[in-house]
């Protein structure tokens, strides 16, 4: 689910299906170890690469706050991904409208957060660095 958007709530049924019972199972594990676990330490990658550049830059207090704050949006987006994803794996073959219609903007959100995690701390390093003394 969090690697394509299914823009739908019948999309998102049919993955739910198209899974069967051993698939929905693993994904299920999976979402609470590994899709939880590498978000943590990409995180923790991603809040110091923020660190890092804004130390380093000619950046007033605001926009430092907005590199930190990025990151940390990016990850509650994503864990609250997961325990939608999670939910819904756990109720199937129950439908709840609001998780599935809801899935796609949440995931889009997600993934628009991460670009701008990774891009903004670049860009901000590049054009506001200190020169060196």
């Amino acid at each position: 689910f969090d690697m394509e958007s299914s823009f739908s709530t019948d999309q998102v049924y049919q993955r739910l299906e198209n899974f069967g019972e051993a698939g929905r199972q693993s994904y299920k594990s999976f979402t609470y170890t590994s899709d939880f676990i590498f978000p943590l330490s990409f995180f923790i990658f991603l809040f110091f690469l923020s660190k890092f550049v804004g130390e380093r830059s000619k950046l007033n207090l605001c926009y430092r706050r907005i590199l930190f704050t990025i990151p940390i949006m990016w990850l509650a987006f994503d864990l609250v991904e997961n325990a939608m994803i999670y939910n819904l794996l756990s109720t199937y073959p129950d439908k709840n409208l609001f998780l599935m219609t809801a899935l796609a903007p949440i995931t889009t959100a997600k993934y628009t957060l991460l670009l701008a995690s990774i891009i903004l701390p670049i860009i901000t390093f590049l054009a506001f660095r200190n020169e060196p003394k």
